[in-house]
């Protein structure tokens, strides 16, 4: 979904003068890969599990992680596609629902070997600062290098968890296929740090409502016929966006360089809250 662009770096446009953003999809700048992970911890698609505190990590640890932690795909190998990163100022957790339930796109949801049993997601609190590019929580999404499964592992406190396998004939993903995330992204810490300075600590001086931070990296793709380039995006939000709900608030959105971290543009944006 397009989104006007902001009058410049530390001044985004406000909520109300872009288009709603979806819960699923966030921003544009998220690529597809973002908006997938988002959209199967929202829908319960994937069984999640209850994790404990610890220390928050950047995303080429969790990369390594879940990498590690996957068993080989029946055919070719798995290639990263993207990846979130969660820091919240409250601890939640995200419940399992119909584990059976599939998306619009007529994906199917298999527990990968070593997926816990456990029914729910503990996402910790993170007690640090925005810009250091840390999460206690990361969900990392994975392709077949033949162009099909997906796998989605879950990383807390830089312990890793395969979770599901997404197959099908009809699996698409949302609408829109995904792209292999290109060699070269920088890591989470120097995106997180840019952001701070270009417009994160702006934003929060203005709105102190701001306790969440969303970090996505994703290698683009298509979504409604729309191509969405390789990049790192930024969310600040004054609610946990992977639990979603009813209550519609102002968030705010960088879009950064994948292999650069120069903050290339910032948007406002309406993220769905808990009630």
């Amino acid at each position: 979904m397009a989104v006007a662009p902001s009058a410049g770096r530390g001044a985004p446009s406000p909520a109300s003068s872009v288009p709603r953003v979806p819960r699923w999809a966030l921003a544009a700048g998220l690529g597809v890969g973002g908006a997938l992970v988002v959209a199967l911890v929202g829908t319960g698609v994937i069984p999640l599990f209850v994790g404990s505190p610890g220390a928050s990590v950047p995303y080429s640890t969790a990369d390594r992680a879940a990498t590690a932690s996957l068993a080989p795909p029946a055919n070719g190998s798995w290639a990263l596609v993207g990846a979130l990163g969660l820091d919240d100022r409250s601890a939640g957790t995200v419940a399992v629902a119909n584990l059976t339930a599939a998306l619009s796109s007529g994906c199917t949801a298999t527990p990968l070997a070593g997926a816990p049993a456990a029914g729910e997601l503990y996402l910790p609190a993170f007690a640090g600062a925005f810009s250091a590019g840390v999460a206690p929580v990361w969900l990392v999404l994975f392709e077949a290098a033949t162009g099909g499964p997906y796998a989605v592992v879950a990383v807390l406190n830089g312990s890793a968890a395969p979770l599901v396998e997404l197959s099908g004939g009809s699996c698409e993903l949302e609408g829109g296929g995904v792209h292999v995330l290109p060699a070269g992204a920088v890591d989470s810490p120097p995106v997180a740090q840019n952001v701070w300075s270009a417009a994160g600590s702006s934003w929060t001086a203005v709105d102190p409502s701001l306790t969440s931070v969303l970090f996505a990296v994703a290698g683009g793709g298509t979504y409604d016929g729309i191509s969405i380039s390789a990049t790192w995006a930024v969310l600040y939000a004054p609610c946990d966006p992977l639990l979603g709900g009813p209550t519609p608030a102002t968030g705010y959105l960088a879009v950064v360089g994948l292999t650069s971290a120069a903050v290339e543009e910032t948007l406002g944006t309406t993220v769905d809250c808990p009630a």
